[in-house]
């Protein structure tokens, strides 16, 4: 889960553009830290880190809507349906609201079974997997897309 968590806060410190980002994202990083070891100190480090991942996902929502705060801040136009990090911000953004009512609600949605056989958290982990890997693949694609773009018009100079 550090990893996880500070993978997202890396990224987001990179596609954000504002002023205070750097401030935010030093701070995100020392209240996700803290907020892991003072919860492995508490129930032990073999345990799920239920409400440090509930930071992690309040913490990364909020990356996500600073990112679309950032869009607003711009002054060029970009077309956000070729922009990676939009596609990045929208996948994230989708898993963690989703992610986060998930895991408050973990023990009634396991329990709570499709056909008497699936538990429906499962269903809907799954679902939220789909649209946040694909929302990534589409940005990794428009990233893809950038640079052979760039690529053809330098070498036509």
């Amino acid at each position: 889960m550090p990893v996880h968590g500070l993978f997202y806060f890396y990224v987001f410190s990179k596609i954000i553009r504002l002023k205070s980002i750097n401030t935010a994202f030093v701070f995100a990083c020392i209240l996700f830290i803290f907020s892991l070891l003072s919860e492995g100190l508490y129930q032990g480090f073999s345990q799920y880190f239920f409400r440090s991942y509930i930071i992690l996902c309040i913490l990364a929502i909020g990356f996500c809507i600073m990112y679309y705060y950032s869009l607003f801040q711009q002054i060029e136009y970009s077309n956000l349906l070729k922009e990676p990090a939009f596609w990045f911000a929208a996948g994230s953004l989708a898993y963690f609201a989703i992610g986060t009512s998930v895991t408050v609600f973990f023990a009634e949605l396991v329990s709570l079974k499709v056909k008497n056989q699936i538990p429906l958290r499962g269903i809907i982990m799954g679902i939220i997997n789909v649209i946040m890997y694909g929302c990534w693949i589409k940005s990794f694609l428009c990233l893809q897309n950038k640079r052979d773009y760039t690529r053809l018009s330098y070498s036509q100079h």
